[in-house]
């Protein structure tokens, strides 16, 4: 079930979205305002208790992702395309690393040292996974795929 409000038009195309923010640019003084907001999994208002307390808030604006993980994808795709790693490139990933140049990294929830193919790294969004990844590939490269993802 998802919830989305503010305008017909655009609390269909939240609906069609499932959750996450919409923005869209309108007329004059509209442009990055957000017009439509969904969340999937919201609660049922017939039935509040069956919901886990800790899943009864909307996430869409109460848990913001880190804004680095969205430079996760270029990151990986450069490293795909440039040959250094395959989906199935197996990496040691721990809770925390550190590298080379001395920066520690550590990620969102702690675990144990894992051993993944690089699809795993990708689903399971791990940074230290992911800094092993994008050591792989030259500066510039990265930069080159970052600026060209936008």
């Amino acid at each position: 079930m998802v919830n989305a409000a503010l305008d017909c038009a655009f609390g269909c195309m939240g609906l069609a979205l499932l959750h996450g923010v919409v923005r869209v640019g309108g007329g004059p003084g509209m442009a990055g305002r957000i017009l439509a907001l969904a969340d999937s999994g919201a609660v049922d208002p017939n039935a509040v208790g069956e919901t886990p307390a800790e899943d009864r808030g909307a996430r869409s604006v109460s848990a913001p992702f880190e804004p680095g993980s969205t430079g996760k994808l270029p990151t990986f795709a450069a490293s795909l395309d440039q040959g250094e790693v395959s989906p199935m490139s197996i990496f040691t990933v721990p809770d925390r690393i550190e590298m080379p140049n001395g920066q520690a990294f550590s990620d969102n929830d702690e675990h144990p040292t894992w051993r993944l193919y690089m699809s795993g790294v990708v689903a399971n969004s791990l940074n230290t996974g992911t800094v092993q990844i994008g050591d792989l590939i030259d500066d510039d490269v990265r930069y080159d795929y970052l600026t060209g993802f936008g």
